[in-house]
């Protein structure tokens, strides 16, 4: 009776295929054909990881909210890089660019960037642009767009004092201000009787992500004259421009808010 078992005869089967393997590949052609054969399964395997590289950095736009204030001609832009060299993507991208140099940054550097301008100037396209880069770069990080709006809502959510509400906000708040890069758009934008809410609102956020440590880009259609005047005035907390005072990255005049005014790039006024 054979008692020869499943187990017994695997090791051998192996051990032959091998040993018969080893000996085709003394034949050079089918050498040839193995490795032309392990080669494309190589490239296969490269192309498809490239291929969903790409697709979680084109995703990083809907994940971090900033699709919503692009049109669709920004977003072929975008993922099909090909955007337009405008002076806020060059700002941009310079600022980011020493950002991924990490400890070999020039020491001028720092990790917040204040970009303002007139409407249609590219801002948020600029900042798209990051975003994007930054999940090529870092894609298990998570990219944040918030505005200014949202940060007000957020403390709405907080000087409720309804455990509920406040127990998601200082979630919402924790996930933006954690998040590997930050993009806070249209401050600035907030009327007059959002005034005290936005003044917590933007010293809140300034004093978590400056804790954080990570890049942050800061948009606003106003004015640099504006926003100071807003600090002058008490609008925005004068601490909180102490606090930026050591994190913006300055401008060649020494300034902190870059103010590069423009032209509406979008078309003529209708």
């Amino acid at each position: 009776m054979n008692t020869t078992t499943e187990s017994n005869r695997r090791p051998f089967s192996i051990e032959r295929m091998a040993a018969e393997h080893v000996e085709a590949m003394k034949d050079p052609e089918y050498a040839r054909r193995v490795a032309a054969e392990e080669e494309a399964a190589k490239a296969e395997k490269a192309a498809k990881a490239e291929a969903d590289r790409i697709e979680w950095a084109d995703g990083s736009l809907r994940r971090s909210t900033i699709r919503r204030a692009l049109t669709p001609r920004d977003i072929a832009m975008v993922t099909g890089e090909a955007h337009d060299a405008t002076p806020a993507m060059k700002l941009c991208s310079q600022w980011f660019d020493e950002w991924l140099k990490g400890d070999e940054r020039d020491e001028r550097w720092r990790p917040w960037l204040w970009v303002g301008g007139g409407r249609g100037i590219g801002k948020t396209l600029a900042a798209a642009t990051l975003i994007r880069r930054c999940a090529l770069t870092y894609p298990r990080g998570r990219v944040s767009y918030v505005r200014m709006s949202d940060l007000i809502r957020i403390q709405r959510a907080r000087d409720s004092f309804k455990t509920k509400d406040v127990d998601e906000a200082d979630e919402m708040m924790g996930e933006i201000v954690e998040s590997a890069f930050v993009v806070l758009d249209e401050i600035g934008q907030e009327p007059e009787t959002h005034r005290e809410l936005a003044r917590q609102a933007f010293a809140d956020f300034v004093e978590a992500r400056r804790s954080h440590g990570g890049p942050t880009l800061v948009l606003s259609n106003k004015s640099a004259a504006t926003i100071r005047e807003r600090f002058r005035s008490d609008w925005y907390d004068p601490r909180t421009e102490s606090r930026l005072s050591e994190i913006l990255v300055r401008d060649a005049n020494g300034k902190g808010l870059h103010d590069l005014g423009g032209t509406d790039l979008r078309g003529e006024p209708i």
